[in-house]
């Protein structure tokens, strides 16, 4: 699979007390290109992870991370981002990932030529700024294309990258041949393959070292879109993979991308089920004015500050070794020809509940339809995975999935049984594919104990 035009470029800066880094996407040409890495990660912090702002080593619910728009600049186009804005804040709510068919291309998508979608380099770069690195060499490595494909790496006592790609030729797969580079890469014990993902993500699936690699294994291997099909995961590649491309949708998470996400919210021990494990919600707080830390967490603004696109983020050491971010600020280059979405291409609607009322413990059926929304034109139907969920609280959820094949005016349902009385709003979420957004779909349902003696109309 050949790429698209790239964006490519990057930059380092430091602060007296805290860190800061810059990490920048610019347009080039580029040839074909398991947990990823942290931005703080390096030769003499190896297995240092970074963590988002509203994390400081306790766990549990944490605060809602912010963002927002800022406003003082370019004010009509900044406005412009907002749909897309609240589309990424979605998609990383919604905390889900895909093996494969995370791109889209061209008619697949609702891109209009020669635009750069807005979305998917915003939802790249918010990786940046709670945490996430490149899991590959990426431009600031300095490595020429194709190798700067290769997995995120410090170089060894050599001092130079030594990034061959092995047999296949494929820069960033299990068999590159890296002689003394260290690697920063987390990847699955035993497996080596970012198109899984463990049912539980800590370090007792996940490793740095090259210590658990399968036989045969010499290397690390990342998420590159080449390296996933050669895998078998057509349509692939990890958000956090460095460039953008004209014409190209890259909206869900792919399973490196959420395994990275879900080491570091392990907390500091990176052990998951202990008490400093963390979640948190991302919160679009609006369009402000000139916005500051204070304001929100992450500053949306549209300047010429920079290439293309860029999260500069400060941080602060924790007890570990690993770090916190404690400011990130996006900026996006007004002069890109960006393409905003409005809203989600899908809409996932519940057509149907029966029985409705039903009774606490007896199933009852749900049907969903997910379909192209207004206006858009996306070659073929929606596909994928639609989770249904009954409104109860956890540990009470329940929950049932639908798959969608993809054909013209379908209808998927599942059997979901409530245990706890009440009238709530049932939700079906679309988790997306390839080009399809995700959206969600509401419906109330009544769940309680039937009146046999008013159930048939009598009294």
């Amino acid at each position: 699979m050949s790429r698209q035009p790239r964006v490519t470029r990057w930059a380092l800066s430091r602060r007296r007390t805290t860190t800061a880094i810059a990490i920048i996407l610019g347009i080039c040409w580029q040839a074909p290109a398991s947990a990823g890495a942290y931005v703080f990660a390096n030769a003499s912090r190896l297995d240092s992870v970074t963590h988002p702002q509203v994390y400081s080593g306790t766990g549990g619910t944490l605060a809602d991370l912010t963002i927002c728009i800022d406003v003082s600049v370019n004010p009509a186009l900044a406005a412009q981002a907002e749909g897309s804005v609240l589309k990424a804040v979605a998609t990383h709510n919604r905390f889900v990932s895909l093996p494969a068919d995370t791109l889209a291309f061209n008619a697949a998508t609702d891109i209009p030529t020669g635009q750069v979608d807005f979305e998917s380099t915003l939802l790249h770069e918010i990786g940046h700024c709670i945490g996430l690195a490149h899991p590959n060499h990426a431009t600031e490595s300095g490595i020429a294309e194709p190798g700067r494909n290769g997995t995120k790496s410090a170089v060894g006592a050599n001092g130079n990258f030594d990034q061959n790609a092995g047999l296949d030729g494929l820069h960033g797969s299990s068999d590159d041949l890296r002689g003394d580079d260290i690697n920063l890469h987390w990847y699955i014990r035993n497996q080596n393959n970012p198109g899984l993902l463990p049912p539980i993500v800590d370090s007792t699936s996940m490793i740095r070292e090259l210590t658990a690699l399968p036989a045969g294994h010499l290397f690390a291997a990342n998420a590159d879109r080449n390296v996933m099909a050669a895998l078998g995961f057509a349509n692939s590649e990890a958000v956090m993979q460095q460039g953008a491309g004209f014409n190209e949708a890259q909206r869900h998470f792919q399973h490196d991308d959420l395994a990275t996400l879900l080491l570091a919210r392990a907390g500091l021990d990176r052990v998951a089920g202990t008490s400093d494990d963390y979640r948190y919600a991302l919160r679009y707080v609006g369009q402000l004015n000139n916005p500051s830390n204070a304001n929100c967490n992450l500053r949306v603004r549209l300047d010429t500050s920079t290439g293309f696109a860029v999260c500069g983020v400060g941080s602060q050491a924790l007890g570990n070794g690993d770090l916190r971010i404690t400011s990130a600020n996006l900026a996006f280059n007004s002069n890109t020809a960006w393409f905003f979405t409005p809203g989600p291409n899908t809409l996932t609607t519940i057509t149907a509940d029966t029985p409705d009322p039903s009774p606490v413990g007896q199933p009852y059926t749900v049907n969903v339809t997910v379909r192209e929304a207004a206006g858009i034109a996306i070659t073929g139907e929606p596909r994928g995975t639609v989770v249904v969920t009954d409104g109860a609280p956890a540990p009470n959820t329940a929950t049932c999935t639908i798959s969608l094949s993809g054909t013209a005016n379908e209808t998927g349902s599942c059997q979901l049984t409530s245990t706890l009385a009440g009238t709530r709003d049932l939700t079906a979420d679309f988790v997306g594919f390839a080009g399809w957004d995700g959206s969600r779909g509401t419906a109330p349902h009544s769940t309680g104990t039937v009146d046999a003696l008013f159930s048939n109309g009598f009294e």
